[in-house]
């Protein structure tokens, strides 16, 4: 039987980061794009500081990209360990599911919650720009 440890330490470590440092991420952005949305872009004249305002609108959704980039480097590290232990040359998206399948209880609880995480702190992300939103245009 092949140890397949440095996947599952690979996988934990991934889940680990975004335990860590998604919740800071998603508190810091908003709160610093909130800063500089009422205070510099307030009180911009300048044509270029008034296209750089409109360009940093979305940045709140910054953490949210992030941690689905980080979910989806999970996913992909699931993959390459179903690929070893079907032996395939290459990892696959469809190896997901094998790899997922042969984490123990232990992993399977880090990337449970990592992508709870993702997908509540996203959506709080996305319903409070929306609430902001309609609140700014009424």
């Amino acid at each position: 039987m092949v140890n397949h440890e440095h996947h599952h330490r690979r996988i934990r470590s991934k889940a680990l980061a975004i335990h860590i440092g998604f919740i800071p991420l998603a508190l810091a952005v908003p709160l610093a794009w909130i800063y500089f949305s009422y205070g510099v872009c307030q009180e911009t004249e300048s044509p270029a500081a008034l296209a750089v305002c409109r360009g940093l609108q979305f940045s709140p959704l910054l953490p949210a990209l992030v941690g689905l980039l980080a979910v989806v480097f999970i996913v992909w590290d699931l993959a390459r360990l179903g690929a070893d232990l079907k032996q395939a040359q290459a990892a696959k998206w469809e190896h997901a599911a094998r790899g997922y399948r042969a984490l123990d209880q232990r992993h399977k609880h880090h990337v449970h919650f990592a992508v709870l995480q993702v997908v509540l702190v996203s959506l709080a992300l996305v319903v409070w720009l929306a609430v902001k939103a309609y609140r700014s245009t009424h």
